[in-house]
Protein backbone atom coordinates (compact mmCIF):
# COMPACT_ATOMS: atom_id res chain seq x y z
CA UNK A 1 0.00 0.00 0.00
CA UNK A 2 1.85 3.03 -1.19
CA UNK A 3 1.20 6.14 -3.13
CA UNK A 4 2.96 8.82 -5.08
CA UNK A 5 1.61 11.19 -7.66
CA UNK A 6 2.84 12.88 -10.74
CA UNK A 7 2.72 16.72 -11.34
CA UNK A 8 0.36 17.78 -8.60
CA UNK A 9 -2.45 17.66 -11.09
CA UNK A 10 -2.75 14.04 -11.54
CA UNK A 11 -0.60 13.24 -8.65
CA UNK A 12 -1.68 10.78 -6.09
CA UNK A 13 -1.56 7.39 -7.71
CA UNK A 14 0.50 5.33 -5.60
CA UNK A 15 4.11 4.99 -4.45
CA UNK A 16 7.48 4.66 -4.38
CA UNK A 17 10.37 6.23 -6.41
CA UNK A 18 9.89 2.93 -5.12
CA UNK A 19 10.18 3.62 -5.89
CA UNK A 20 6.82 3.89 -6.18
CA UNK A 21 3.36 4.47 -7.18
CA UNK A 22 3.74 8.05 -8.07
CA UNK A 23 1.41 10.80 -7.13
CA UNK A 24 0.69 12.09 -10.53
CA UNK A 25 0.54 15.71 -11.45
CA UNK A 26 0.39 18.55 -8.89
CA UNK A 27 -2.82 17.40 -7.27
CA UNK A 28 -3.99 20.63 -6.28
CA UNK A 29 -5.33 23.94 -6.41
CA UNK A 30 -7.97 26.27 -5.49
CA UNK A 31 -9.97 27.71 -8.24
CA UNK A 32 -9.94 26.36 -11.72
CA UNK A 33 -10.67 28.21 -14.89
CA UNK A 34 -11.01 26.36 -18.16
CA UNK A 35 -10.62 28.98 -20.83
CA UNK A 36 -11.04 28.97 -24.54
CA UNK A 37 -8.67 31.32 -26.35
CA UNK A 38 -11.55 33.54 -27.45
CA UNK A 39 -14.20 33.02 -24.77
CA UNK A 40 -13.11 32.78 -21.12
CA UNK A 41 -15.34 30.68 -18.88
CA UNK A 42 -16.04 31.62 -15.27
CA UNK A 43 -13.77 29.91 -12.73
CA UNK A 44 -14.91 26.60 -11.29
CA UNK A 45 -14.34 26.43 -7.55
CA UNK A 46 -12.78 23.21 -6.25
CA UNK A 47 -11.32 24.32 -2.92
CA UNK A 48 -13.38 27.37 -1.98
CA UNK A 49 -11.52 29.08 0.83
CA UNK A 50 -14.70 29.62 2.84
CA UNK A 51 -15.41 25.86 2.77
CA UNK A 52 -11.97 24.91 4.12
CA UNK A 53 -11.45 25.07 7.89
CA UNK A 54 -8.29 24.64 9.92
CA UNK A 55 -7.63 24.16 13.63
CA UNK A 56 -5.04 22.61 15.90
CA UNK A 57 -5.56 20.48 18.99
CA UNK A 58 -3.66 21.28 22.18
CA UNK A 59 -1.41 18.27 21.55
CA UNK A 60 -0.20 19.84 18.28
CA UNK A 61 -2.30 17.75 15.85
CA UNK A 62 -3.29 19.81 12.80
CA UNK A 63 -6.80 19.37 11.35
CA UNK A 64 -7.90 20.48 7.88
CA UNK A 65 -11.51 20.11 6.79
CA UNK A 66 -13.46 20.84 3.62
CA UNK A 67 -17.23 20.85 4.09
CA UNK A 68 -19.29 19.49 1.17
CA UNK A 69 -22.81 18.13 1.54
CA UNK A 70 -23.32 17.15 -2.10
CA UNK A 71 -23.27 13.42 -1.27
CA UNK A 72 -23.53 11.64 2.13
CA UNK A 73 -19.89 10.52 2.20
CA UNK A 74 -16.82 11.53 4.20
CA UNK A 75 -13.12 10.88 3.43
CA UNK A 76 -10.56 11.00 6.25
CA UNK A 77 -6.86 11.16 5.40
CA UNK A 78 -4.25 11.05 8.17
CA UNK A 79 -0.73 12.01 7.14
CA UNK A 80 2.34 11.21 9.22
CA UNK A 81 5.49 13.08 8.22
CA UNK A 82 7.57 9.92 8.18
CA UNK A 83 8.98 8.50 4.96
CA UNK A 84 12.32 7.47 3.53
CA UNK A 85 13.68 10.97 4.18
CA UNK A 86 13.92 9.98 7.85
CA UNK A 87 15.53 6.59 7.20
CA UNK A 88 19.08 5.33 6.96
CA UNK A 89 20.68 2.56 4.93
CA UNK A 90 20.29 0.35 8.02
CA UNK A 91 16.51 0.75 8.47
CA UNK A 92 15.58 1.64 4.88
CA UNK A 93 12.01 0.54 4.19
CA UNK A 94 10.81 0.90 7.78
CA UNK A 95 8.23 3.60 6.93
CA UNK A 96 6.62 1.27 4.40
CA UNK A 97 6.99 -1.63 6.86
CA UNK A 98 5.11 0.43 9.47
CA UNK A 99 2.32 1.13 7.03
CA UNK A 100 1.91 -2.59 6.37
CA UNK A 101 1.83 -3.42 10.08
CA UNK A 102 -1.14 -1.10 10.55
CA UNK A 103 -3.12 -3.41 8.27
CA UNK A 104 -1.59 -6.70 9.43
CA UNK A 105 -4.28 -7.75 11.91
CA UNK A 106 -6.99 -7.70 9.27
CA UNK A 107 -5.12 -10.10 6.99
CA UNK A 108 -4.39 -12.33 9.96
CA UNK A 109 -8.08 -12.53 10.79
CA UNK A 110 -7.89 -10.20 13.76
CA UNK A 111 -10.98 -8.27 14.82
CA UNK A 112 -9.12 -5.39 16.42
CA UNK A 113 -7.73 -3.95 13.19
CA UNK A 114 -7.72 -0.85 11.03
CA UNK A 115 -9.54 -2.39 8.07
CA UNK A 116 -12.10 -4.57 9.83
CA UNK A 117 -14.49 -2.02 11.39
CA UNK A 118 -14.43 0.27 8.36
CA UNK A 119 -15.02 -2.49 5.81
CA UNK A 120 -17.76 -3.96 7.99
CA UNK A 121 -19.93 -0.88 7.31
CA UNK A 122 -19.10 -0.80 3.59
CA UNK A 123 -16.26 1.69 3.81
CA UNK A 124 -12.83 1.45 2.23
CA UNK A 125 -9.41 2.12 3.70
CA UNK A 126 -5.97 2.32 2.14
CA UNK A 127 -2.50 3.63 2.84
CA UNK A 128 0.63 4.78 1.08
CA UNK A 129 4.29 5.59 1.69
CA UNK A 130 6.41 8.20 -0.04
CA UNK A 131 9.75 9.80 0.58
CA UNK A 132 8.29 12.61 2.69
CA UNK A 133 5.34 11.00 4.46
CA UNK A 134 3.03 8.05 5.05
CA UNK A 135 -0.75 8.38 4.91
CA UNK A 136 -3.85 6.37 5.84
CA UNK A 137 -7.15 7.20 4.16
CA UNK A 138 -10.68 5.92 4.83
CA UNK A 139 -13.95 6.65 3.02
CA UNK A 140 -17.32 5.90 4.63
CA UNK A 141 -20.92 7.02 4.66
CA UNK A 142 -21.11 10.25 6.65
CA UNK A 143 -23.04 8.51 9.44
CA UNK A 144 -19.97 6.30 10.04
CA UNK A 145 -17.47 9.15 10.28
CA UNK A 146 -16.92 8.61 14.02
CA UNK A 147 -16.38 4.89 13.52
CA UNK A 148 -13.74 5.53 10.86
CA UNK A 149 -11.93 8.02 13.10
CA UNK A 150 -11.95 5.54 15.97
CA UNK A 151 -10.51 2.75 13.81
CA UNK A 152 -7.76 5.03 12.47
CA UNK A 153 -6.93 6.40 15.91
CA UNK A 154 -6.79 2.97 17.52
CA UNK A 155 -4.44 1.60 14.87
CA UNK A 156 -2.14 4.61 14.69
CA UNK A 157 -1.89 5.33 18.41
CA UNK A 158 -1.68 1.78 19.74
CA UNK A 159 -0.24 -0.55 17.08
CA UNK A 160 0.76 -4.12 17.85
CA UNK A 161 4.18 -5.37 16.80
CA UNK A 162 3.95 -9.07 17.47
CA UNK A 163 7.32 -10.63 16.51
CA UNK A 164 5.68 -13.45 14.55
CA UNK A 165 3.52 -10.97 12.63
CA UNK A 166 6.60 -8.86 11.85
CA UNK A 167 8.39 -11.89 10.41
CA UNK A 168 5.36 -12.82 8.30
CA UNK A 169 4.95 -9.27 6.99
CA UNK A 170 8.63 -9.06 6.10
CA UNK A 171 8.07 -11.86 3.58
CA UNK A 172 5.25 -9.83 1.99
CA UNK A 173 7.51 -6.79 1.76
CA UNK A 174 10.35 -8.78 0.22
CA UNK A 175 7.98 -10.09 -2.46
CA UNK A 176 6.80 -6.56 -3.17
CA UNK A 177 10.37 -5.28 -3.43
CA UNK A 178 11.14 -8.02 -5.94
CA UNK A 179 8.04 -7.21 -7.98
CA UNK A 180 9.14 -3.59 -8.10
CA UNK A 181 12.67 -4.58 -9.15
CA UNK A 182 11.25 -6.67 -11.99
CA UNK A 183 9.67 -3.60 -13.63
CA UNK A 184 12.32 -1.87 -15.79
CA UNK A 185 10.60 1.53 -15.69
CA UNK A 186 10.46 1.37 -11.90
CA UNK A 187 14.04 0.16 -11.62
CA UNK A 188 15.21 3.03 -13.83
CA UNK A 189 13.42 5.59 -11.68
CA UNK A 190 14.85 4.12 -8.49
CA UNK A 191 18.37 4.18 -9.92
CA UNK A 192 17.91 7.78 -11.05
CA UNK A 193 17.07 8.79 -7.48
CA UNK A 194 20.11 6.94 -6.24
CA UNK A 195 22.38 8.77 -8.68
CA UNK A 196 20.78 12.19 -8.17
CA UNK A 197 20.73 12.11 -4.34
CA UNK A 198 23.89 10.23 -3.41
CA UNK A 199 24.38 10.09 0.35
CA UNK A 200 20.98 11.71 1.03
CA UNK A 201 17.84 9.88 2.31
CA UNK A 202 15.99 10.66 -0.94
CA UNK A 203 18.40 8.24 -2.61
CA UNK A 204 16.92 5.34 -0.66
CA UNK A 205 14.20 3.19 -2.26
CA UNK A 206 10.84 3.43 -0.52
CA UNK A 207 10.49 -0.35 -0.58
CA UNK A 208 13.87 -0.97 1.07
CA UNK A 209 16.02 -3.92 0.07
CA UNK A 210 16.73 -7.41 1.35
CA UNK A 211 19.49 -6.33 3.71
CA UNK A 212 17.67 -3.42 5.33
CA UNK A 213 14.33 -5.24 5.62
CA UNK A 214 16.07 -8.16 7.33
CA UNK A 215 17.33 -5.81 10.07
CA UNK A 216 13.87 -4.44 10.94
CA UNK A 217 12.29 -6.25 13.88
CA UNK A 218 9.50 -5.56 16.38
CA UNK A 219 11.65 -3.37 18.72
CA UNK A 220 12.86 -1.32 15.74
CA UNK A 221 9.28 -0.72 14.60
CA UNK A 222 8.20 0.24 18.12
CA UNK A 223 11.07 2.73 18.41
CA UNK A 224 10.28 4.21 14.99
CA UNK A 225 6.64 4.59 16.01
CA UNK A 226 7.55 6.39 19.24
CA UNK A 227 9.74 8.84 17.35
CA UNK A 228 7.56 9.68 14.36
CA UNK A 229 3.93 8.78 15.15
CA UNK A 230 3.30 11.74 17.45
CA UNK A 231 0.56 14.39 17.17
CA UNK A 232 2.91 17.25 16.35
CA UNK A 233 4.11 15.28 13.33
CA UNK A 234 0.66 14.50 11.90
CA UNK A 235 -2.38 16.07 10.27
CA UNK A 236 -5.98 14.88 9.95
CA UNK A 237 -7.66 15.90 6.68
CA UNK A 238 -11.44 15.57 6.33
CA UNK A 239 -13.53 16.16 3.21
CA UNK A 240 -17.25 15.60 2.86
CA UNK A 241 -20.70 15.62 4.36
CA UNK A 242 -20.06 16.79 7.90
CA UNK A 243 -20.22 20.09 9.74
CA UNK A 244 -17.17 21.76 11.28
CA UNK A 245 -18.80 21.59 14.71
CA UNK A 246 -19.29 17.82 14.48
CA UNK A 247 -15.83 17.29 13.01
CA UNK A 248 -14.18 19.27 15.82
CA UNK A 249 -15.96 17.27 18.49
CA UNK A 250 -15.24 13.89 16.90
CA UNK A 251 -11.56 14.60 16.21
CA UNK A 252 -11.06 15.87 19.77
CA UNK A 253 -12.74 12.76 21.14
CA UNK A 254 -10.65 10.38 19.04
CA UNK A 255 -7.25 12.10 19.19
CA UNK A 256 -7.02 14.51 22.14
CA UNK A 257 -5.49 11.74 24.27
CA UNK A 258 -2.65 11.31 21.77
CA UNK A 259 0.57 12.50 23.34
CA UNK A 260 4.24 12.19 22.52
CA UNK A 261 5.70 9.12 24.20
CA UNK A 262 9.32 10.28 24.27
CA UNK A 263 10.72 13.60 25.38
CA UNK A 264 12.53 14.37 22.14
CA UNK A 265 9.80 13.16 19.79
CA UNK A 266 9.18 15.13 16.63
CA UNK A 267 10.50 15.52 13.14
CA UNK A 268 14.29 15.43 12.99
CA UNK A 269 15.73 17.88 10.49
CA UNK A 270 16.72 16.40 7.14
CA UNK A 271 19.77 17.94 5.47
CA UNK A 272 19.55 19.53 2.07
CA UNK A 273 20.82 17.29 -0.71
CA UNK A 274 24.27 18.30 -1.97
CA UNK A 275 24.45 19.87 -5.44
CA UNK A 276 24.18 17.37 -8.28
CA UNK A 277 27.53 17.11 -10.01
CA UNK A 278 26.68 15.68 -13.38
CA UNK A 279 26.14 14.33 -15.80
CA UNK A 280 25.94 10.92 -14.16
CA UNK A 281 25.18 7.84 -16.25
CA UNK A 282 24.33 4.21 -15.60
CA UNK A 283 23.84 1.29 -17.95
CA UNK A 284 22.21 -1.85 -16.60
CA UNK A 285 22.09 -5.09 -18.56
CA UNK A 286 18.85 -7.01 -18.37
CA UNK A 287 17.28 -9.63 -20.59
CA UNK A 288 14.59 -7.46 -22.23
CA UNK A 289 13.15 -7.18 -25.75
CA UNK A 290 13.49 -3.38 -25.53
CA UNK A 291 15.47 -0.63 -23.79
CA UNK A 292 14.15 1.58 -20.97
CA UNK A 293 15.69 5.04 -20.63
CA UNK A 294 15.33 7.76 -18.03
CA UNK A 295 16.76 11.29 -17.98
CA UNK A 296 16.40 12.98 -14.59
CA UNK A 297 16.98 16.51 -13.30
CA UNK A 298 16.81 18.02 -9.82
CA UNK A 299 13.96 20.53 -9.84
CA UNK A 300 12.06 22.84 -7.46
CA UNK A 301 10.98 22.18 -3.87
CA UNK A 302 7.56 22.92 -2.36
CA UNK A 303 8.93 26.18 -0.95
CA UNK A 304 9.55 27.54 -4.46
CA UNK A 305 5.94 28.22 -5.37
CA UNK A 306 6.36 29.95 -8.72
CA UNK A 307 9.08 27.54 -9.82
CA UNK A 308 6.89 24.52 -8.97
CA UNK A 309 4.05 25.91 -11.08
CA UNK A 310 6.38 26.73 -13.97
CA UNK A 311 7.91 23.25 -13.77
CA UNK A 312 4.49 21.62 -13.83
CA UNK A 313 3.81 23.56 -17.03
CA UNK A 314 7.15 22.36 -18.44
CA UNK A 315 6.04 18.82 -17.65
CA UNK A 316 2.73 19.41 -19.41
CA UNK A 317 4.36 20.91 -22.49
CA UNK A 318 6.85 18.05 -22.75
CA UNK A 319 4.90 14.97 -21.83
CA UNK A 320 1.15 15.38 -21.31
CA UNK A 321 -1.32 14.48 -24.02
CA UNK A 322 -1.26 13.46 -27.67
CA UNK A 323 0.19 16.78 -28.83
CA UNK A 324 3.02 17.01 -26.28
CA UNK A 325 6.46 17.81 -27.60
CA UNK A 326 8.02 14.52 -26.58
CA UNK A 327 5.23 12.48 -28.14
CA UNK A 328 5.58 14.33 -31.42
CA UNK A 329 9.37 14.02 -31.41
CA UNK A 330 9.64 10.41 -30.23
CA UNK A 331 6.42 8.41 -30.63
CA UNK A 332 4.97 10.00 -33.77
CA UNK A 333 8.34 9.58 -35.52
CA UNK A 334 8.56 5.95 -34.29
CA UNK A 335 11.85 6.58 -32.51
CA UNK A 336 10.29 5.36 -29.24
CA UNK A 337 7.41 3.12 -28.33
CA UNK A 338 6.24 5.38 -25.51
CA UNK A 339 7.41 8.38 -23.52
CA UNK A 340 6.29 9.87 -20.19
CA UNK A 341 7.37 12.75 -17.99
CA UNK A 342 7.08 12.92 -14.21
CA UNK A 343 7.67 15.52 -11.55
CA UNK A 344 6.57 14.95 -7.96
CA UNK A 345 6.70 18.06 -5.79
CA UNK A 346 8.53 17.21 -2.57
CA UNK A 347 9.61 19.11 0.52
CA UNK A 348 13.17 19.16 -0.78
CA UNK A 349 14.01 19.59 -4.47
CA UNK A 350 12.31 16.76 -6.35
CA UNK A 351 13.29 14.84 -9.46
CA UNK A 352 11.96 15.76 -12.90
CA UNK A 353 12.14 12.63 -15.04
CA UNK A 354 11.61 11.80 -18.71
CA UNK A 355 11.22 8.08 -19.48
CA UNK A 356 11.04 6.28 -22.81
CA UNK A 357 11.11 2.77 -24.19
CA UNK A 358 12.57 1.94 -27.58
CA UNK A 359 14.45 -0.71 -29.52
CA UNK A 360 17.94 -1.14 -27.96
CA UNK A 361 19.81 0.11 -31.01
CA UNK A 362 17.95 3.45 -30.95
CA UNK A 363 18.80 4.63 -27.44
CA UNK A 364 21.26 7.27 -28.63
CA UNK A 365 18.77 8.67 -31.14
CA UNK A 366 16.13 8.85 -28.41
CA UNK A 367 18.58 10.53 -26.07
CA UNK A 368 19.46 13.17 -28.66
CA UNK A 369 15.78 13.82 -29.36
CA UNK A 370 15.04 14.33 -25.65
CA UNK A 371 18.03 16.66 -25.36
CA UNK A 372 16.80 18.65 -28.37
CA UNK A 373 13.33 19.13 -26.90
CA UNK A 374 14.64 20.26 -23.53
CA UNK A 375 17.11 22.58 -25.28
CA UNK A 376 14.27 24.24 -27.20
CA UNK A 377 12.55 25.10 -23.92
CA UNK A 378 15.77 26.52 -22.50
CA UNK A 379 16.63 28.57 -25.59
CA UNK A 380 13.23 29.72 -26.86
CA UNK A 381 10.36 31.23 -24.91
CA UNK A 382 7.18 29.19 -25.27
CA UNK A 383 4.48 30.95 -27.30
CA UNK A 384 1.46 32.41 -25.53
CA UNK A 385 -0.78 29.98 -27.41
CA UNK A 386 1.22 26.92 -26.39
CA UNK A 387 1.35 28.11 -22.79
CA UNK A 388 -2.41 28.68 -22.74
CA UNK A 389 -2.99 25.13 -23.99
CA UNK A 390 -0.64 23.78 -21.32
CA UNK A 391 -2.52 25.68 -18.62
CA UNK A 392 -5.82 24.32 -19.92
CA UNK A 393 -4.42 20.78 -19.90
CA UNK A 394 -3.13 21.20 -16.35
CA UNK A 395 -6.50 22.57 -15.28
CA UNK A 396 -8.33 19.61 -16.82
CA UNK A 397 -5.96 17.21 -15.08
CA UNK A 398 -6.67 18.99 -11.83
CA UNK A 399 -10.42 18.55 -12.23
CA UNK A 400 -10.09 14.86 -13.00
CA UNK A 401 -7.68 14.39 -10.08
CA UNK A 402 -10.21 15.87 -7.65
CA UNK A 403 -13.47 14.27 -8.71
CA UNK A 404 -14.18 12.53 -5.41
CA UNK A 405 -13.93 13.38 -1.73
CA UNK A 406 -11.15 10.82 -1.47
CA UNK A 407 -9.24 12.63 -4.24
CA UNK A 408 -9.68 15.98 -2.52
CA UNK A 409 -8.59 14.61 0.86
CA UNK A 410 -5.52 13.16 -0.84
CA UNK A 411 -4.73 16.51 -2.46
CA UNK A 412 -5.06 18.52 0.76
CA UNK A 413 -3.17 15.84 2.69
CA UNK A 414 -0.36 15.77 0.13
CA UNK A 415 0.39 19.45 0.63
CA UNK A 416 -0.20 19.30 4.38
CA UNK A 417 2.46 16.61 4.62
CA UNK A 418 5.18 18.50 2.77
CA UNK A 419 4.23 22.08 3.66
CA UNK A 420 0.67 23.30 4.25
CA UNK A 421 -2.76 22.70 2.75
CA UNK A 422 -2.73 26.40 1.78
CA UNK A 423 -0.66 25.48 -1.27
CA UNK A 424 -3.68 23.62 -2.65
CA UNK A 425 -5.92 26.68 -2.29
CA UNK A 426 -3.82 28.87 -4.56
CA UNK A 427 -2.08 26.38 -6.87
CA UNK A 428 -4.11 26.87 -10.04
CA UNK A 429 -4.43 30.62 -9.54
CA UNK A 430 -0.64 30.68 -9.54
CA UNK A 431 -0.47 28.43 -12.60
CA UNK A 432 -2.76 30.76 -14.54
CA UNK A 433 -0.47 33.69 -13.85
CA UNK A 434 2.81 32.03 -14.92
CA UNK A 435 4.47 33.84 -17.84
CA UNK A 436 6.46 32.46 -20.78
CA UNK A 437 9.57 34.04 -19.25
CA UNK A 438 9.06 32.08 -16.02
CA UNK A 439 8.66 28.81 -17.93
CA UNK A 440 11.88 29.48 -19.83
CA UNK A 441 13.67 30.41 -16.59
CA UNK A 442 12.58 27.12 -15.03
CA UNK A 443 13.81 25.21 -18.09
CA UNK A 444 17.19 26.92 -17.85
CA UNK A 445 17.43 26.34 -14.10
CA UNK A 446 16.35 22.69 -14.03
CA UNK A 447 16.62 21.05 -17.48
CA UNK A 448 20.38 21.45 -17.72
CA UNK A 449 22.10 18.41 -19.30
CA UNK A 450 25.27 19.27 -17.38
CA UNK A 451 23.39 18.38 -14.19
CA UNK A 452 21.36 15.41 -15.35
CA UNK A 453 21.31 11.69 -14.60
CA UNK A 454 20.89 9.12 -17.37
CA UNK A 455 19.81 5.53 -16.77
CA UNK A 456 19.55 2.92 -19.54
CA UNK A 457 18.29 -0.63 -18.95
CA UNK A 458 18.86 -2.73 -22.04
CA UNK A 459 19.67 -6.27 -23.22
CA UNK A 460 23.35 -7.13 -22.77
CA UNK A 461 23.91 -8.43 -26.29
CA UNK A 462 22.84 -5.22 -28.01
CA UNK A 463 24.85 -2.08 -28.61
CA UNK A 464 23.10 0.80 -26.83
CA UNK A 465 25.73 3.48 -27.21
CA UNK A 466 25.46 4.33 -23.53
CA UNK A 467 28.30 4.01 -21.01
CA UNK A 468 28.39 1.14 -18.58
CA UNK A 469 29.32 1.24 -14.89
CA UNK A 470 33.01 0.97 -15.74
CA UNK A 471 32.96 3.61 -18.44
CA UNK A 472 35.23 6.57 -17.92
CA UNK A 473 34.26 9.63 -19.87
CA UNK A 474 35.28 13.23 -19.23
CA UNK A 475 32.64 14.85 -17.03
CA UNK A 476 30.87 11.57 -16.40
CA UNK A 477 30.77 9.67 -13.16
CA UNK A 478 29.28 6.20 -12.92
CA UNK A 479 28.32 4.76 -9.56
CA UNK A 480 28.14 0.97 -9.22
CA UNK A 481 24.91 -0.47 -7.87
CA UNK A 482 25.40 -3.86 -6.19
CA UNK A 483 21.66 -4.30 -5.64
CA UNK A 484 20.54 -3.57 -9.16
CA UNK A 485 19.17 -7.07 -9.74
CA UNK A 486 17.26 -7.24 -6.48
CA UNK A 487 15.30 -4.13 -6.36
CA UNK A 488 14.51 -1.50 -8.33
CA UNK A 489 10.03 4.54 -9.43
CA UNK A 490 8.50 7.21 -10.85
CA UNK A 491 5.08 6.19 -11.51
CA UNK A 492 5.02 2.99 -9.57
CA UNK A 493 3.09 1.27 -6.87
CA UNK A 494 4.15 -0.89 -4.01
CA UNK A 495 1.23 -2.46 -2.21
Amino acid sequence: MSHERKTTAARLAAAAGIAAAMFIGDPCGATLQITAPSLPAPPIQIFEREAVHFWRLENGLRVVMKEDHSVPVVAVNIVIRAGTRGETTHNNGISHFMEHMMFRAARAGGQDSLSGPIEAVGGVVNGGTLRDFTHYIAVTASQDFGLALDALAKALLNPRFDPAAVVAERLVLLREAQQVADQPSVAAWDMAFKLAYQGHPYALPIAGDRTSLASIDAPALAAFHRQWYVPGNASVVIVGDISPITARAEVARAFSGWTAQVADAGTPSVPQAPPLAGPLERLVSRDLPYAALLMGFRAASIYQLREVCATDLLLTLLGEGYTSRLKRALVDTRLANEVTANFLTQELPGLFGIQATCSPERTQEVRRAIERETAHLREEAVSSEDLLRAKQRLAHDFVFANETFEDQASTLGFYEAISTYEFALTYLDQVRSITPAEVQAAARAYLDPAHAVWVVIAPPARETGAPGPSANRPGTSAVPDPNVRQRAPGRVTVR
